[in-house]
């Protein structure tokens, strides 16, 4: 379980700090981003992108809803489904 342990903490400690500065800038993005999904859901890689960037945000519900989101944009698709359920399990508790 010890390798598992450190894995985690390295790739927490890999996550990009965001300045104050640039924080406006992104959470646009990201709403966008959250806002052109919501009219196109069929974008997986649209999907895993809003996910990271509710993590790198810290806006973990947020990123559970997507999560949730992107799963009912792909219900049949296994493939897609199993990336979904990766970008879970980067997600914080």
């Amino acid at each position: 379980w010890a390798p598992a342990i450190r894995a985690r903490i390295a790739s927490l400690e890999q996550r990009p700090a965001i300045s104050a500065a640039d924080e406006p800038m992104i959470r646009g993005m990201v709403d966008g981003l959250a806002a052109r999904l919501a009219k196109d859901p069929a974008d997986l890689e649209g999907w895993l992108r809003l996910i990271r960037s509710y993590e790198v945000l810290n806006e973990m519900e947020k990123a559970r809803a997507a999560v949730a989101e992107a799963r009912a944009a792909f219900p049949e698709d296994e493939a897609a489904l199993a990336r979904i359920a990766e970008a879970e399990k980067s997600l914080a508790d």
